[in-house]
């Protein structure tokens, strides 16, 4: 729970797919890290947060995907993966994505990101993007509604991370924000929508809006990565269609690809590239 009470508008649900190791990166290396890491999020306004359990219990009996303590999407073959999707997009939610290709970051430092105490500054650095679009949203989607812009961010826990750090990255990064110093300023997350004490971390086991937000990672993860074990598909992520943030485009909203397509272009198979420009990107 937060160390202090606190209102919040929006829950926004955190999970990954593949793994964000750098050090080796398949299939530059025979052994190494997956060639491709996504963040997955689900939001749901604060007064949905009490009907996500419900959610998920109807999306697993839509499914016939009963056993087990819990949704497992990554478990599921094919027919079932599908009804699972078409489910979820039926509930009041918005999805998003951040998807990297890690050959182009096979062996990469960032010496600005590691002035953040931290153990894994990548991961850190997706999450950053990653929220950059979600408060982007829950801004905008709070003034059409007059509702409170903060959000509570529920992480999925994964070995070798420090949350204390996450949250300590989150709080350095606001305050860079509020103070016009951050180094990139393409895009910045919302600093009204963050309350560093609204940062939790739970085994997804235990929170059924982790379990939604995995669905997301993996469905994306499964139509670009074409290494295995999973098979290569792309009917999971193009049905999340309706559910996916966008304003204008989807592409650089709802998902965002890294690296940036004019590099992108040049490290992706046809085949890794076909989800991307389903969502609009050029490449």
């Amino acid at each position: 729970m937060p160390d202090k009470p606190s209102e919040y508008g929006f829950v926004a649900y955190i999970d990954e797919a593949g793994d964000p190791g750098l050090r080796r990166v398949r299939p530059i290396d025979k052994v190494g890290g997956t060639e491709w890491f996504t963040l997955g999020c689900v939001v749901v306004s604060a007064e949905n947060e009490k009907n996500v359990v419900e959610w998920t219990r109807q999306i697993r009996e839509d499914a016939s995907a009963i056993q087990g303590p819990e949704l497992h999407f990554r478990k599921q073959g094919p027919s079932k993966s599908k009804a699972i999707v078409k489910s979820l997009i039926k509930r009041d939610l918005r999805c998003f994505c951040v998807a990297s290709n890690k050959k182009n970051m096979r062996g990469h430092r960032n010496p600005n990101a590691e002035k953040i105490p931290s153990q894994e500054w990548f991961y850190c650095w997706m999450t950053r993007i990653l929220l950059e679009r979600v408060t982007d949203f829950c801004a905008h989607r709070s003034i059409k509604d007059g509702r409170n812009p903060k959000v509570k961010i529920m992480m999925s826990q994964r070995g070798g991370l420090r949350y204390s750090q996450m949250r300590a990255y989150l709080k350095y990064y606001q305050n860079q924000v509020w103070s016009g110093t951050t180094v990139l300023t393409h895009r910045n997350v919302a600093p009204q929508c963050i309350d560093w004490d609204l940062v939790e971390d739970h085994p997804s086991r235990s929170i059924a809006g982790l379990q939604l937000a995995d669905v997301v990672a993996s469905s994306f993860y499964r139509a670009a990565n074409t290494l295995g074990p999973n098979k290569w598909d792309t009917t999971y992520a193009e049905l999340l269609k309706d559910r996916l943030w966008g304003k204008k485009t989807y592409a650089d909203e709802g998902i965002v690809l890294q690296p940036m397509p004019h590099i992108a272009r040049h490290y992706l198979s046809d085949d890794q590239k076909k989800i991307f420009q389903y969502y609009g990107y050029r490449l």
